[in-house]
């Protein structure tokens, strides 16, 4: 993934299609969520060893699946502009000969649930200050780091973090908040809560490599697993850890227990992030209802 400024300059045709350019053939939705992600699936001759996307000022690389197909996963995140957006696939080789298609894809608003109440935020000094910023500039340098190596499947389905799915607070809730110093404003919430007991067993979603694994002020112990190509799972407020940074899991290991650190009662968050963007985790898998009130059958 990569900024650009220019990229345009390199198109040679422009085409507003989802069917087939020249040597390409592409496969992408017409319509997208806020929070969503858009799957390109780029298939070619087979004369071409690299293709990218650029989309909204950025460039990311697409993950060859074969001699002659290509996919790349592009996040829209909650706060995304409705309307029409461009995305230019670019696949190229050592030949220098380059085709383009110009796909638009509509993105579509959400009118995302409001939470009740307001949260009081307390402001923090001295070191608590310092190691507040400090970790968050930790978890941004892991966001920003792009492991060149796919762990996921292609068809980009994740398994359950429990076994007991049930939606406590949902993906994209906006929250009111205020502090002394900033007054009032409102912040989506970037995952999902999911009712857990303290002790309950916590799984990771897809194979990959534990890159955080320890206690964070903010999101207490957690568990961070990268999974390549800018996608990572999250899982926040844990009671026990099972992994350690640098390890290896596979979809379905017990990575950690649930817990209440750094949370107001017992629950599991669990958010998925691509290149760093916050996305819908329901879109790898299927969501889960609303957790009924206790003694509610």
């Amino acid at each position: 993934m990569r900024q650009f400024a220019s990229i345009f300059v390199l198109a040679v045709s422009f085409f507003f299609s989802q069917e087939v350019f020249a040597a390409l053939s592409i496969n992408a939705p017409k319509f997208v969520k806020q929070g969503g992600v858009i799957r390109v699936a780029i298939k070619t001759d087979g004369s071409y060893n690299h293709c990218e996307v650029a989309f909204r000022g950025v460039v990311y690389n697409a993950v060859q699946e074969n001699v002659s197909g290509y996919l790349a996963i592009l996040p829209v995140s909650v706060t995304s502009e409705p309307g029409t957006a461009y995305a230019m696939i670019i696949c190229n080789n050592d030949r220098n000969v380059l085709d383009n298609i110009i796909l638009e894809i509509k993105i579509e608003k959400v009118d995302f649930p409001v939470a009740r109440g307001v949260r009081f935020v307390g402001e923090m000094k001295g070191k608590l200050l310092a190691r507040f910023k400090s970790e968050k500039a930790e978890l941004e340098k892991l966001f920003a780091l792009i492991t060149l190596q796919r762990y996921w499947q292609e068809d980009l389905r994740f398994s359950f973090p429990l076994k007991d799915m049930q939606i406590t607070s949902p993906f994209g809730q906006i929250r009111h908040k205020v502090s002394n110093r900033y007054g009032k404003w409102d912040i989506n919430h970037f995952g999902a809560d999911l009712r857990a007991d303290i002790g309950t067993p916590v799984f990771a979603a897809e194979d990959g490599i534990v890159r955080v694994a320890g206690n964070f002020l903010a999101e207490g112990n957690m568990v961070l697993i990268d999974h390549g190509y800018g996608l990572v799972s999250l899982y926040f407020h844990l009671s026990k850890l099972k992994v350690k940074k640098g390890d290896v899991v596979q979809k379905g290991d017990k990575i950690a227990l649930s817990g209440q650190t750094a949370a107001r009662e017992p629950h599991l968050h669990f958010e998925i992030r691509l290149y760093g963007v916050a996305v819908n985790p329901w879109e790898f898998m299927p969501e889960p209802p609303e957790a009924k009130s206790r003694g509610e059958k």
